[in-house]
């Protein structure tokens, strides 16, 4: 069925991440991320303290709440004691700065007289502090959208957290080295009564204003999507963190879905009498489980916790959007605590040979045939208060929908991840002294604005290339690495953009990083194509072996035998002498299978409409001789 936006009252809002070619925000160290072995690991335990309100923020309270320990690799060059939080910050980086307050002028949005910066409480890992640096750098700004002008309320620079780097001995790992890239975030007004469809053109204009900068990181995570989604009937949900920009569309339609099946979810409890008891201690019900997590937790010195669902019976199966159902929003919040999940009644008891003892239980706890059981195993601590969440939750299916942080999977569907924050996690950063912003500073950078995206499109047709080839480079992400490569190298533009636009997204389907490609990798593959040593149909298999990056490109061109214009003319004259009878029948009707028999010795060695002009200039001679 196709979703209509309109009668769902569809409401969203999107913040755009993206990390700046420069180096870190508050220190020196570099934003490469080159190194891969950490040269030293930090062990951390962050809590969640009250601000300035006295007040202690609801996401940060959650996060403390899950007791975990996190281990921080630090990396040569990419990490100082800035980013282990043992030194105060340098001053913020002034390169940055120039570049988000060009993004402002791009965006026509008002910038302050003074930039004050401040930190934002975040206790989930992802900074060594509990805190996040940030400062509004422009308010008030506007772009052109799909149905005219729209608000750009915010554009902020802040620094970019720590990215996670798997677990070790049952603590969470985080590497360092991406700690303090700076970012701009460009957040959007209310866009109430778009399609995910336009919100997703309005993304992509967003990051293509951004881009004409040229001065922003490439490659895969160097910009990302919050988006908050709300339906009529719903909450405020904010996804953290989306890279698939083309993808928008759908993660926000399967958002919208699952706030509306909540919604008559919660209209079909009204014709209920819903209650959801305290959880019980149940561990000697499943004395019997030989396999599977129950043994494994209660083996351990674990219990088995039980939450009776009055009046739950088939609510937890039911599908909230493509591959979610409500179980699956409950086992959410139990995982969110470390926890591998929940068993219910609404699943297949008979296949986990679990039917037995919840018919047992069920009879224990009275509990009738319209009613759901839900248990949870696991050390008591942890089960204890992952359990108060999990009943929260299904508390809650009564009576509306949750304000929540979730995070995207890669199907596009969402997972809870924390409730959303208030108010009260931000407060000034009390190390770095407010900035002032010079009248002079704007008009330097006001006198060498780049181009907007329409007149770039503009000048790329006008220089020859298709309109649609050239809305694809403009809206790319390898713009600036387009530009790079063209003031750089003499070679033709629709083969830049071809590459870049075509032969890049082809070879990420087969699962080549050529993001990982550098500028300099790229502008040298142009100098060898330009020179002839690279031909046009080796592009893809030679940027694959780069993408390795086992050896240079020298080493990859060389190992590849060539032949010169000469060594071409031989092959031909030798392929028409053997095919004179065919060439005598047919002429220049015989152009194609001669052609054909020349690239079987030729393919790879020299560019293939060299090949067709050689063949061409020897047949008509040839023929002229003939006729004369």
């Amino acid at each position: 069925m196709t979703f209509d936006h309109r009668s769902a009252g569809l409401k969203c809002g999107i913040e755009i991440h993206q990390r700046l070619d420069t180096h870190k925000l508050f220190c020196g160290c570099s934003s490469a991320l080159e190194e891969e072995v950490p040269a030293m690991e930090v062990k951390r335990k962050l809590r969640a303290v009250a601000g300035e309100l006295g007040e202690v923020d609801r996401a940060a309270l959650h996060e403390y709440l899950r007791d975990r320990v996190f281990l921080y690799n630090a990396y040569h060059g990419e990490t100082c004691l800035v980013e282990l939080d043992e030194e105060p910050p340098s001053p913020l980086n002034e390169e940055a700065l120039d570049i988000g307050l060009e993004i402002c002028l791009l965006f026509s949005a008002w910038t302050p007289d003074e930039i004050h910066v401040m930190r934002k409480t975040v206790v989930d890992g992802s900074n060594t502090g509990g805190f996040q640096r940030t400062c509004v750098i422009g308010l008030d700004g506007e772009m052109e959208g799909p149905r005219g002008r729209l608000s750009v309320p915010a554009i902020c620079l802040e620094e970019e957290a720590a990215g996670i780097g798997g677990q070790k001995d049952g603590s969470v790992v985080y590497k360092l080295d991406r700690l303090g890239i700076p970012l701009v975030e460009v957040a959007t007004g209310l866009l109430e009564g778009y399609s995910p469809q336009e919100v997703q053109e309005i993304a992509h204009r967003i990051g293509m204003i951004v881009r004409m900068t040229g001065k922003v990181l490439r490659g895969i995570g160097t910009i990302r999507q919050d988006v908050n989604v709300s339906v009529r009937g719903g909450a405020r949900v904010e996804i953290k963190g989306f890279q698939e920009i083309g993808r928008l569309a759908e993660l926000i339609e399967k958002e919208a879905q699952r706030q509306i099946s909540l919604v008559r979810m919660k209209d079909e409890f009204a014709k209920r009498s819903p209650k959801v008891a305290d959880p019980v201690d149940v561990t000697s019900f499943f004395a019997d489980v030989m396999k599977g997590p129950i043994h494994s937790a209660v083996k351990k010195g674990g219990v088995v916790l039980c939450l009776e669902l009055a009046a739950f019976a088939g609510m937890l199966r039911c599908e909230l959007c493509p591959g979610r159902t409500f179980g699956r929003e409950l086992a959410d919040h139990a995982r969110a605590y470390g926890l591998g999940g929940i068993i219910h009644t609404d699943e297949d008891l008979e296949a986990m040979g679990l039917a037995g003892n919840f018919a047992r239980l069920r009879a224990h706890l009275g509990a009738g045939k319209d009613d759901a059981l839900l248990i949870m195993a696991g050390e008591r601590g942890v089960l204890e208060r992952a359990m108060k969440a999990v009943k929260e939750r299904a508390d809650l299916a009564s009576r509306g929908l949750p304000e929540e942080t979730r995070e995207p999977n890669p199907d596009c569907t969402t997972n809870y991840k924390r409730p959303l924050p208030g108010s009260s996690r931000m407060y000034p950063e009390t190390d770095i002294p407010p900035i002032p912003i010079s009248k002079e500073r704007l008009e330097r950078l006001r006198a060498k604005l780049p181009e907007k995206p329409e007149k770039k499109r503009a000048r790329l047709v006008e220089a020859g290339m298709s309109e649609d080839l050239a809305d694809q480079m403009v809206r790319d992400a390898n713009l600036p690495l387009f530009e790079s490569v063209m003031s750089k190298v003499k070679v033709d533009a629709t083969l830049v953009a071809n590459m870049l636009v075509n032969s890049f997204r082809s070879l990420r389907r087969t699962g080549v990083d050529v993001d990982s490609l550098t500028e300099d990798q790229v502008v040298q593959f142009f100098e060898q194509l330009s020179a002839g040593t690279i031909v046009k149909q080796e592009i893809e298999s030679v940027l694959a072996e780069m993408a390795q990056g086992k050896r240079p490109l020298k080493e990859i061109v060389a190992e590849r035998h060539r032949i010169t214009e000469d060594d071409l003319r031989r092959i031909v004259e030798a392929v028409l002498a053997e095919k004179s009878q065919l060439l005598a029948e047919r002429g220049e009707r015989s152009f194609a299978p001669i052609m054909g028999e020349v690239m079987k010795q030729v393919r790879g060695k020299i560019d293939g409409a060299l090949v067709g002009m050689v063949l061409k200039q020897l047949m008509d001679a040839k023929l002229r001789a003939k006729r004369s």
